[in-house]
């Protein structure tokens, strides 16, 4: 599974979805994703998942 995940705005953006509009999963994951690996705002992050 491939991942963009973009922060504009200080919007988070996964595979252009909002976080409103993502599922229990993604909120979990990205969650933890922002809290480990820290991104900068405003720069794209291209991530690819294995599951």
């Amino acid at each position: 599974m491939k991942m963009t995940i973009n922060n504009t705005k200080g919007f988070w953006e996964v595979n252009g979805k909002r976080a409103k509009d993502w599922n229990v999963n993604e909120q979990r994951f990205m969650n933890d994703f922002i809290k480990k690996v820290k991104p900068k705002s405003g720069v794209p992050l291209e991530v690819e998942i294995e599951k």
